[in-house]
C-alpha cells in the first residue's frame, strides 16, 4: 500500500538523510530538560562562644555621666508651646528666656486689665477733686479708692498670668535634655527641659542588694569609658537607701577623678575588690526571649554534625552587652552567640570559625 503523503513530504521525513541525526538531537534536548532533584537546604551558619564564669571576676557595673545637680523645668501654666529657644548642650545664664507658651489670651487679659485700671484711676482722681471742692461727699472718695485698688489687683493678676507663659532659667547651667517640642500641649508643671546646674560631673549607676553589701562610701572604683578612652579612677560618694521602683536597683553615685566629662557618656564601673555575679555571663545577643521565657541555644554533637538545644535560662542582671545568669547554664558550655534568634530546638547548624 502506498503512502498517502505527497512525494515532497515523504522525501522530507522518510527519505531525508538528515532525519536520523535530527531526531537524535531532539531526543537529547528533551533529555536535558528533565528536572533535577532539589538539593536540601544547608544548615544556617552561627557563631558560638563559651559561657564565662562570673564568680571569679570583680564587680562591674554600667554607669552614665550626669551633672551633680539637675533641675526639671516646666511652665506654671498649661497651654501650647510656642517656642523653645535653647538646644541640648547649650550653656545658659540665670534669667535667660528658655521657652514660651502661646500667650494670646494672657496678653489680651493684660490689655483689658490695663484699660480698666486707667478708667478707674481717672474716676478716682475726679472723685478726689470733687470731694475737695465739696461737691461730693467723702464716701464717694472712699469708694473710688477701693475701686482703684481692685483694678490694680486685677492688672497685677493679668501680668502674672502672662509671666506664667514664659519659662526662664532659675540659675546658670547647661541644657541637658529637651523633653517637649513646640506645638505640644503641656499641663501645668509638666517638665519640658532638664537643666544641669553645676559643672561638676558625677557617675550614676545601680547595684543589686547583694552587690551593694560589698560597697561603701569612699571606696575606689576604676572607670572605663566605652568609647575606648583611657580609664581613670573615682570614689563612691553615695549609696541608695532603698531600691528604685523602676528596676529594683539601689542608686550609686561616684565622683570621678576628671571634670571634663560630657553628660550622657557611658562607661563601665569596676570594683576590683568586690565579687561579681555568682553565676555565668553570656553575650547579650545569645539570649532569646520567646513566649515569656528566656532561652539560650546550647551547642550539641561533634564536628561536622552539630545541632542546638533550646535551654531555659534565668537572667539575674543585664550589664550593657553582657548578661549575668542566675541559672540555666554552666561555665564552659558552648552556646550560640550570633544567629540564635532564627533557630529552633534541635535544628542542625554550621559553625562560623
Amino acid at each position: 500500500m502506498q503512502s498517502s503523503l505527497p512525494h515532497r513530504h515523504r522525501q522530507m521525513f522518510g527519505q531525508s538523510p538528515l532525519s536520523g541525526p535530527f531526531f537524535g538531537f531532539l531526543a537529547a534536548c528533551l533529555a536535558c530538560g528533565k528536572t533535577s532533584p532539589i538539593e536540601p537546604a544547608r544548615p544556617p551558619l552561627v557563631r558560638v562562644c563559651a559561657a564565662e564564669d562570673g564568680s571569679g571576676q570583680g564587680l562591674e557595673l554600667r554607669g552614665v555621666v550626669a551633672s551633680e545637680g539637675r533641675l526639671r523645668l516646666g511652665f506654671k501654666a498649661s497651654g501650647i508651646i510656642a517656642a523653645i529657644s535653647v538646644r541640648e548642650g547649650q550653656a545658659v545664664l540665670a534669667g535667660k528666656l528658655l521657652a514660651v507658651l502661646d500667650g494670646l489670651d494672657a496678653r489680651s487679659g493684660v490689655q483689658t486689665a490695663k484699660a480698666e485700671l486707667d478708667r478707674v484711676r481717672r474716676e478716682a482722681e475726679r472723685a478726689e477733686r470733687l470731694v475737695a471742692e465739696g461737691v461730693l461727699p467723702s464716701k464717694e472718695r472712699s469708694d473710688a479708692r477701693n475701686a482703684l485698688e481692685s483694678a490694680e489687683a486685677r492688672w497685677c493678676q493679668a501680668q502674672d498670668a502672662l509671666a506664667r507663659t514664659r519659662l526662664a532659667a532659675p540659675v546658670a547651667g547647661t541644657i541637658f535634655q529637651r523633653l517637649a517640642e513646640p506645638g505640644e500641649t503641656v499641663a501645668t508643671g509638666t517638665p519640658i527641659l532638664e537643666l544641669d546646674t553645676t559643672g561638676r560631673p558625677v557617675i550614676r549607676t545601680g547595684a543589686t542588694e547583694r552587690e551593694l553589701s560589698q560597697l561603701q562610701v569612699g571606696q575606689q572604683a576604676l572607670l572605663l569609658p566605652e568609647d575606648g578612652a583611657p580609664p581613670f579612677k573615682g570614689r563612691v560618694r553615695g549609696l541608695g537607701a532603698a531600691p528604685a521602683a523602676t528596676d529594683g536597683l539601689y542608686s550609686l553615685t561616684i565622683v570621678p577623678g576628671r571634670t571634663d566629662l560630657r553628660p550622657g557618656t557611658l562607661l563601665k564601673v569596676r570594683f576590683e575588690g568586690a565579687k561579681g555575679s555568682s553565676g555565668v555571663r553570656i553575650p547579650f545577643s545569645a539570649r532569646v526571649h520567646r513566649q515569656g521565657r528566656d532561652l539560650a541555644f546550647v551547642l550539641e554533637g561533634t564536628a561536622p554534625s552539630f545541632n542546638v538545644k533550646a535551654r531555659p535560662v534565668e537572667v539575674a542582671k543585664i550589664n550593657g552587652t553582657t548578661i549575668e545568669l542566675r541559672s540555666g547554664l554552666k561555665a564552659g558550655e558552648r552556646l550560640v552567640a550570633e544567629g540564635a534568634h532564627f533557630l529552633e530546638d534541635g535544628q542542625a547548624v554550621r559553625i562560623l570559625e
